[in-house]
């Protein structure tokens, strides 16, 4: 059988399969166009969404603090936040309002919005800012030892981020207010030597040298070198007038020297 004949029965067996499983086919095509139909839709659902989530965010106006301007306030933010949940600007908006609310001194409120941030957005770039508000208000609350606590999370599990250095200050801050200044040290020391142009960084030194000045047994002095005094040898007899020396069992004693007496037959 030539090469053409095979190719035309293998054809017309197609034709049949197809014909055969015309309604399976039919329904598998439906399926995927209501997918792609449902993926489209919900794509569309998302941007509309983040887009009226974003035009909500920003008819707001964040607070300057000039007189006479109408400004938003923590709940205003709220609102933005509970009303497009699931979105970037929602989001963000739910972390101005705890800012707000810590800088009016509502800082237990703060804490909580704060903490509610870092449930809903957990994998967001903006999780360390919530994480180190967790911890200013709890300092702020005088609750140092969970603030400490905080501001440690950050240090240790955040060396890259750039909030670092603002933590390692308060925490340094926090050591010295519950008397650990060998702590604080530590944390102004690697904050001077990492050459860094924030703010935190540059006025370690001079914290760091209030606190040994403060605290002296800090730092003890290093002591001095002992200067080593080269040895020579000489063969040329040494003639002294220094007395002689006799040593006796206990006792150290020196007496003048005197000349050998020839012994009496």
């Amino acid at each position: 059988m030539s090469s053409e004949a095979t190719q035309s029965a293998d054809y017309f067996k197609l034709v049949d399969w197809l014909h055969a499983n015309k309604k399976p086919l039919q329904a598998i095509v439906i399926a995927l166009l209501l997918i792609g139909v449902a993926v489209t839709g919900f794509v569309v659902y998302k941007n509309q969404k983040e887009a009226s989530a974003n035009e909500a965010l920003s008819n707001l106006k964040v607070p300057t603090g000039a007189p006479g301007t109408a400004t938003a306030t923590a709940d205003d933010y709220l609102k933005v936040a509970n009303e497009h949940s699931g979105t970037k600007a929602g989001s963000r908006a739910l972390l101005v309002a705890a800012g707000i609310l810590f800088d009016t001194g509502k800082f237990a409120d703060a804490e909580t919005q704060f903490k509610r941030f870092l449930q809903e957005n957990s994998d967001s770039p903006l999780a360390s800012q919530a994480l180190l508000g967790v911890a200013a208000s709890l300092e702020a609350q005088g609750k140092k030892p969970e603030a400490t606590a905080k501001y440690k999370e950050i240090v240790d599990n955040r060396p890259s981020d750039p909030v670092i250095f603002q933590a390692k200050s308060a925490l340094a801050r926090l050591y010295v207010a519950q008397n650990k200044p060998d702590l604080a040290l530590k944390q102004y020391e690697d904050l001077a030597k990492g050459n860094n142009q924030d703010s935190w960084s540059a006025e370690a030194p001079i914290q760091a040298e209030e606190l040994v000045a403060k605290y002296p047994n800090l730092k003890a002095p290093a002591p001095a070198p002992v200067p080593t005094v080269p040895m020579t040898l000489s063969t040329k007899p040494v003639i002294s007038n220094a007395p002689a020396v006799s040593i006796s069992t206990g006792s150290i004693s020196a007496k003048p020297s005197e000349p050998v007496k020839p012994a009496k037959p």
